[in-house]
């Protein structure tokens, strides 16, 4: 089976560069275990936070109009360190925006992306059962083969764009290592319930027990919280009744979120960090987090996938408008020179925050302190952080500035 370019794993980035490549004229090859299209959302789908960035290429490629009604919007970020007296609060106004960013239901994002992509007559979904083997030669097409229900199948094409995940088998098929720089930790997510409307305000606050994000969701009434930890602590504090969660939530923001009481809470999972030493190859690229596994930390993680794919969908695009082969190491190498920068930056701020906020240093803690204070009061390095985590830092693609490829 011949396209011009395969695309393993049908995530969220997976989904966005089907999405972006939409009117682009390749024949596309998905190969996908579940194809993820519902229209069902349910009501506690893990919360998704997309900054500014994220919403304009959403809003070009058609998408933010039906997302809109699911999404609420982040006015304010409090980031701040239990006991400590450094605060740093990013607003939308100081920016000029109707907000800073939107917390979405994962799920119904993911739908509307595969819907958007599904819209072209030219992508194939392959429902795989198993990836057998991917063949990658210079100068010639990359060959896939998998275990599909009906028997074994090798397609081919051009380019093989890899966004199967973290633990990607599709990246350990090219022998391409990767770095874990962090220690392993682990996250719950949990919905609670107040008494009093929340306003529509991110709160990320850094305490022993944990880093500790509160997002605004479309009832006022309700908040999702993201909780990680470290192994040990978690290994503890799983065994927390409801109750307990509540209070201790409660006591770590110090009366901000009053009366609280749990909705729902879902299991513990791993986190980690990882980073593939090489993300392109002649013929093939990672994509997402195949490429980098993000801590949530500064919930970074999905829009820096995004920008990703939004560049190296007007890569592909204009290497076809200038009749080169989009699987050329040189059309590759223009994607990967865009790209690095950003990356380094994000992938060095979540890895800095990790660092910063857990090392038991003496006198650490002050230090920390003084630098969220000296930041928020520091207007033009405020403003810059701001533009980083916006995504509105450094050369924009197309997608981002309401120019359709």
């Amino acid at each position: 089976m011949e396209s011009d370019l395969i695309i393993i794993g049908a995530g969220l980035v997976g989904a966005s560069l089907l999405a972006a490549l939409k009117n682009s004229g390749f024949r596309i090859i998905v190969l996908e275990s579940h194809i993820p299209i519902s229209t069902q959302t349910q009501p506690d789908s893990r919360p998704l936070t997309i900054n500014e960035c994220s919403r304009r290429i959403l809003e070009t490629l058609g998408i933010w109009s039906t997302l809109q009604p699911w999404a609420e919007p982040i006015k304010t970020v409090h980031i701040s360190e239990q006991n400590r007296f450094g605060t740093l609060r990013f607003k939308a106004a100081e920016e000029n925006l109707a907000a800073l960013g939107y917390v979405v239901p994962c799920d119904q994002l993911q739908n509307q992306l595969c819907r958007k992509g599904t819209e072209n007559p030219a992508v194939k979904f392959v429902p795989l059962q198993k990836l057998l083997h991917i063949e990658l030669e210079p100068d010639q097409e990359v060959q896939v083969t998998v275990q599909t229900q009906q028997g074994v199948l090798t397609v081919a094409a051009k380019l093989l764009v890899i966004a199967d995940g973290a633990h990607s088998l599709a990246r350990q098929m090219l022998n391409i290592d990767v770095v874990k720089p962090l220690d392993q930790h682990k996250g719950i997510i949990f919905t609670v319930e107040f008494s009093q409307p929340h306003p529509p305000i991110c709160y990320e606050r850094f305490t022993n027990q944990g880093i500790i994000a509160v997002l605004p969701l479309k009832n006022p009434l309700r908040c999702r919280i993201v909780w990680v930890a470290s192994d040990k602590l978690m290994a503890e504090m799983q065994h927390w009744s409801d109750q307990r969660w509540c209070d201790q939530l409660q006591q770590v923001f110090h009366g901000r979120l009053k009366n609280c009481t749990m909705v729902d809470r879902g299991s513990v999972f791993p986190l980690e960090t990882v980073l593939a030493k090489q993300q392109i190859k002649p013929g093939a690229v990672l994509l997402g987090n195949a490429a980098h596994t993000l801590y949530p930390l500064a919930a970074q993680g999905f829009n820096l996938g995004l920008r990703d794919a939004a560049a190296l969908a007007e890569i592909l695009v204009a290497a076809k408008k200038n009749q080169q082969s989009i699987g050329d190491l040189q059309v590759l190498k223009q994607y990967q020179d865009w790209r690095t920068a950003d990356q380094r930056w994000i992938t060095g701020l979540t890895l800095g925050i990790s660092y910063l906020f857990e090392a038991p240093l003496p006198g650490l803690g002050m230090f920390r302190a003084g630098g969220l204070l000296a930041t928020d009061l520091f207007e033009p390095l405020k403003r810059r952080l701001a533009k980083r985590f916006l995504g509105l830092s450094g050369k924009l693609p197309k997608l981002a500035r309401g120019i359709s490829l």
